[in-house]
């Protein structure tokens, strides 16, 4: 087991060496879109990443493209059944938690449109908060369950998916906040726009 003075000394020295690759870059942002949080420890920050055991799988293809900028693997949280993991910190996080942060509550960056367009981020995203819309064994289209932002910010994402991918989309009102809906009739579509960047354990969200 690493010790706090040791893991300092590991992070110190891994910190110098660190850049973030196109694929580690597209896949904080995507969890910042979803469920990630970028939390301040010291001078900068680091990300959290944090899902229940039953998305072991998950969390570990997560840490796998980000293992060389966590210490310790990923490790179980009795309190609520999750695992989690931490970055580093390190300043081009602090830089990433400008664009994705007013004040401390989470918003869409002003530069999304450079990230919406990327399938990569966008399959991290429905992974983090999508789910399918099944009724009488019927699929009915998918949710991108984006309660943490406003409904205004949710009607600009939705504009976005329309704009550069002309999915048919809507913002609904659900559990006192707004998520997006994927129309029945753009289910095929997103399916294949992210299928091939959704690990195996998630493609049963795709239907």
């Amino acid at each position: 087991m690493i010790t706090p003075s040791e893991a300092q000394k590991i992070a110190s020295l891994t910190k110098k060496s660190l850049v973030l690759s196109d694929v580690q870059r597209q896949l904080i942002v995507g969890t910042m879109l979803g469920d990630g949080t970028l939390e301040k420890n010291g001078r900068y920050h680091r990300l959290k990443v944090q899902q229940s055991v039953g998305q072991k799988d998950y969390v570990l293809w997560k840490y796998g493209i980000l293992k060389n900028w966590v210490i310790s693997e990923p490790h179980y949280q009795a309190v609520n059944q999750s695992l989690r993991f931490r970055t580093v910190t390190h300043p081009l996080l602090s830089k990433l938690r400008e664009e994705f942060y007013s004040q401390s509550t989470k918003v869409v960056p002003k530069n999304i449109d450079e990230y919406i367009q990327e399938p990569l981020i966008l399959a991290v995203w429905f992974m983090d908060d999508g789910n399918l819309i099944r009724r009488y064994g019927t699929i009915r289209g998918l949710n991108i369950n984006s309660h943490s932002f406003s409904k205004d910010e949710n009607e600009l994402l939705v504009d976005k998916l329309k704009y550069f991918f002309g999915l048919s989309a809507a913002v609904e009102k659900n559990n006192g906040g707004y998520r997006i809906r994927i129309n029945q009739s753009s289910h095929g579509f997103f399916r294949t726009i992210i299928s091939s960047h959704t690990i195996a354990s998630m493609q049963y969200k795709l239907g």
